[in-house]
């Protein structure tokens, strides 16, 4: 009886098996998910679900991939991905008998490449840079290869992107006419490597998609700033200000005049706009404001911060501490630091027993001053700026060092605030006071330091120092790239006054040669 039971299930169990052999692994569909894989544990994939022999060197292939497949996905088009990823980093599959070869582009490949996706551009490439430019070739254009579609990103980080369409997927669950869009939008992942963007859609699903792509993947404005920050003595710091100023007439029957210009007067705004005869003389003294076209300081005014600096260096009286300028996105995010990492001994650890241990660790701690500017570019060339300031002093008090066992003691100031600046205006942040004091004492050997009849041998004074932080910026949005060229030419011309050396002698001293090729 249980010989007959056996031979049965025997029976049953083999033609089933014939059917799973007989089957196709085309037909076979894999939901695949993987994330930062290295290539190498891809193609082995690839190689196991396809059936197919690969010979390649392992040392060439050294970069990570991300795959997911929201649906069943055939071995085939898994293959096709495989090839599309390799062609962005330069490789290519040789298809033999038995197995499939990957070797790296040559570079008469590279140039036909090239061609054959610009055919109206005739530009001579050097040979050792054609790696370099084979990188552009998929720029903008979405790239088909067995259902699945590449999106090389050109201004933007695909991880942005990456989280704003996968947002918008969620918005579209549950609408039928709209489960191919959402599908492809979820399929979406991101090729650090190429800053790519690959998916898994239907031909007139892809098009949607590469709209929505383009329209998130736009160019942002830049802006350029110039940041300068002083210390000086109170009194020293009431002699800056900003000079701004505007006259006008209504209907002929009102004259209107409002300015900030310094009541010393020969200011060159101040006499432009008192040489309109026909408008009412303005007033003097400050009227207004923290924002202005032209800085004023001792009865002199400054068009820009790099005559301010000459002259403050020439004055002697104040202390530049931060003199930056930097070039950044719209709404990106730029730190800046100026100081030093102060070393100093942390915590303690002793172990009591026949072998007494102490162990000391070694911290480190930025001391200087540190700033981080967003700017944020509106309508009308209005720019916010958000920043955030902090300056950090360490203090040698000697009595107080030897009051504690371990650490450093600082001294800081900070300051966050949001304002809105025209383009190429100025802008002061001022009030931010720093109050010190310092002992002196000195009097006869031995006897002024004898305790109780020491203060009839010496004399203790004590000196109050107050000082005041002032932080200009001057933001200039960059239009175009003559705004760049136009920057440019006038730093390089500051930079030849200040050094005596011309930009391209100094780039000749340290050894760089501009190569031009025909």
């Amino acid at each position: 009886m249980i010989y007959r039971i056996c031979t049965t299930l025997l029976l049953l169990l083999l033609p089933l098996s014939t059917r799973c052999e007989e089957e196709p692994s085309s037909n076979i569909g894999h939901l695949v998910n993987f994330s930062e894989v290295h290539i190498v544990e891809f193609i082995k994939f690839v190689s196991k679900i396809g059936k197919r022999t690969f010979i390649f060197n392992v040392e060439e292939l050294d970069f990570k991939v991300s795959y997911l497949s929201g649906k069943p996905t055939s071995p085939d088009s898994i293959t096709a991905a495989l090839k599309q990823i390799l062609s962005q980093h330069n490789f290519k599959i040789k298809e033999e008998s038995d197995y499939l070869i990957i070797e790296k582009l040559s570079d008469t490949e590279i140039q036909k490449k090239l061609g054959d996706l610009y055919p109206n551009t005739r530009k001579y490439l050097p040979h050792g840079r054609l790696s370099e430019y084979a990188e552009d070739y998929s720029k903008g254009k979405l790239v088909s290869q067995g259902g699945f579609y590449i999106y090389k990103l050109q201004y933007n980080e695909g991880s942005e992107i990456l989280k704003v369409m996968k947002q918008l997927a969620n918005s579209y669950k549950g609408l039928h006419d709209k489960e191919e869009f959402e599908h492809a939008i979820t399929s979406l992942q991101w090729v650090e490597s190429t800053n790519s963007l690959v998916f898994s859609a239907d031909k007139n699903i892809s098009n949607e998609v590469e709209e929505l792509i383009k329209q998130l993947d736009k160019p942002q404005k830049q802006v350029f700033i110039e940041i300068l920050v002083v210390e000086a003595d109170a009194m020293e710091a009431q002699e800056f200000g900003l000079e701004w100023g505007a006259k006008g007439n209504i209907k002929d029957k009102l004259n209107l005049h409002v300015g900030n210009f310094g009541s010393r007067g020969s200011s060159p705004l101040a006499q432009a706009l008192s040489s309109a005869s026909d408008l009412l003389p303005g007033g003097k003294g400050f009227d207004l404001g923290v924002i202005g076209d032209l800085i004023l300081h001792k009865g002199k005014t400054f068009v820009s911060l790099a005559s301010l600096v000459s002259a403050l260096q020439r004055d002697g009286k104040v202390q530049i501490v931060l003199n930056q300028k930097i070039l950044t996105q719209d709404n990106k995010s730029s730190s800046i630091f100026v100081g030093d990492n102060i070393p100093f001994t942390g915590s303690v650890v002793s172990t009591v027993g026949a072998a007494q241990q102490t162990i000391a660790n070694i911290e480190y701690r930025d001391v200087g001053v540190s700033l981080e500017i967003t700017p944020l570019l509106g309508d009308s060339n209005i720019i916010t700026l958000d920043i955030k300031e902090e300056i950090t002093e360490a203090r040698d008090d000697l009595r107080e060092l030897e009051s504690r066992s371990n650490g450093i003691q600082t001294t800081k100031t900070n300051m966050v605030t949001r304002v809105h600046v025209p383009d190429q205006h100025f802008l002061v942040l001022s009030g931010m006071v720093k109050n010190s004091k310092i002992r002196k004492k000195s009097g006869i050997p031995c006897l002024g330091g004898l305790p109780w009849i020491g203060a009839a041998f010496s004399k203790t004074k004590i000196e109050s120092e107050k000082k005041s932080i002032l932080v200009f910026v001057r933001p200039q949005i960059i239009h175009s790239f003559d705004t760049y060229d136009r920057i440019t030419k006038e730093e390089s011309k500051l930079f030849e006054k200040r050094t005596q050396i011309s930009p391209d002698a100094a780039m000749q001293r340290t050894g760089y040669t501009e190569k031009e090729t025909e």
